[in-house]
């Protein structure tokens, strides 16, 4: 066991149960990057797709739904490549659990991210507390999936995902095991007969065969501790 900075002994005692806010849908980020500045959407000096959504979603923000929580996540996979057609428009990607969902291509503009929240990540339904709201604010709160036209198509996640919190800049006692949790994972799934990957995910095309998720690849990310 590697030794943690002095203070941030790991704590065997305290309950887990109801440390976590319950979620509706979690959005992960793909930054190719292993660590971030301790609140994520001050990464890039503000300039990152997490305090894009966050302005929308969290408090404040005109989808702001204190009864659908969305913790906004980055990780350390690899965004998709996007095609010669967009190079030069910055894009990133994002998976979204437990939909598993993989949203490709996701242009740096309000109005793709408009679209992800929009046609991703709000309700289908709301909250029964919401019932004396007029119609076009509920209907504001409300997933459209009409909005997932404006993003390139999604595509359904049949991978193992093997999500590990390295969010060294957040807590460094995940700075300090990500990597070792990392190393142990990527030696035991082999041993299994699950194929490790590596790199970004390619842009799915009609022919490509759909893999199963107990013998599929396994793809491992280091992740953000933060959410909204």
């Amino acid at each position: 066991m590697p030794e943690f900075p002095e203070g941030l002994e790991i704590d065997h005692s305290k309950p887990l149960n109801g440390t976590m806010a319950p979620y509706a849908e979690q959005l992960l980020v793909c930054t190719g990057q292993q660590d971030w500045h301790s609140r994520v959407e001050e990464e890039s000096g503000g300039d990152n797709l997490v305090a894009d959504v966050k302005e929308l979603v969290g408090r404040g923000g005109i989808y702001s739904d204190p009864y659908h929580n969305t913790p906004l996540t980055n990780s350390s996979f690899q965004p998709t490549t996007p095609p010669p057609y967009l190079r030069d428009v910055p894009t990133t990607s994002a998976y979204l659990l437990p939909s598993f969902t993989y949203v490709p291509l996701i242009p740096r503009s309000f109005d793709a991210v408009q679209a992800l929240v929009k046609g991703y990540l709000l309700p289908a339904a709301l909250n029964p507390a919401h019932d004396a709201l007029s119609p076009i604010h509920q209907d504001r709160l409300k997933r459209s999936e009409a909005y997932q036209a404006f993003l390139p198509p999604a595509q359904e996640v049949d991978d193992v995902l093997v999500l590990i919190c390295g969010h060294g800049g957040r807590d460094a006692r995940c700075g300090v095991l990500g990597p070792v949790l990392a190393k142990e994972f990527e030696g035991a799934l082999p041993r299994a007969g699950i194929e490790v990957l590596d790199g970004p995910v390619p842009l799915a095309t009609p022919s490509k065969q759909q893999r199963e998720a107990i013998t599929g690849p396994a793809i491992l990310a280091g992740t953000s501790s933060q959410g909204t």
